[in-house]
């Protein structure tokens, strides 16, 4: 029930924003985030009683909520967008970007009547794999090269050393 009113001011603010186009900074997508994962969660938690034959009402909330998220989904990419534009990629964005169209993927197969209890956890293991790949190594870079290369600086007199 605190999701589905988190739902309704969601939709209130979503509705606003269009209404006067006045678009806040960043804290739109955030909440949507929020609102799918929070959703997602439920549906997941909920899915063992929902494969029960009387229990059709919640196989229908997930096929609802799959069709709720989408127009949410549409004002998340047209805020991403917006920054994107006045600002640039960064990799909150980027992250931004990956997740709403997971969660894009996710609304699709839930409005489809898609089983999504093998499909969350693959994909985001997948994403989670991914985005470590590609984005994980520059922590453990500076914290460990980075020094090192001060010493050998310190010690030698070494300066501009490439480490690879």
């Amino acid at each position: 029930s605190l999701l589905i009113l988190y739902l309704i001011i969601l939709y209130a603010y979503a509705l606003k924003i269009l209404i006067q186009w006045d678009w806040p900074k960043g804290i739109v997508s955030y909440l949507i985030i929020c609102v799918s994962v929070l959703g997602m969660l439920t549906i997941l938690l909920l899915h063992p009683y929902s494969l029960q034959e009387n229990n059709l009402r919640i196989k229908n909330a997930s096929k609802l909520f799959g069709y709720i998220m989408i127009p949410l989904l549409i004002i998340l990419f047209i805020a991403v967008f917006m920054r994107l534009d006045d600002y640039g990629f960064t990799i909150r964005r980027y992250v931004l970007l990956l997740l709403g169209g997971w969660l894009t993927v996710a609304s699709v197969r839930m409005i489809l009547g898609r089983n999504i209890l093998k499909f969350v956890p693959a994909t985001l293991a997948f994403i989670f794999l991914f985005f470590s790949s590609c984005f994980g190594f520059p922590l453990p870079y500076v914290s460990i090269i980075m020094p090192t290369t001060d010493i050998y600086q310190e010690l030698w007199g070494f300066r501009n050393i490439i480490v690879t």
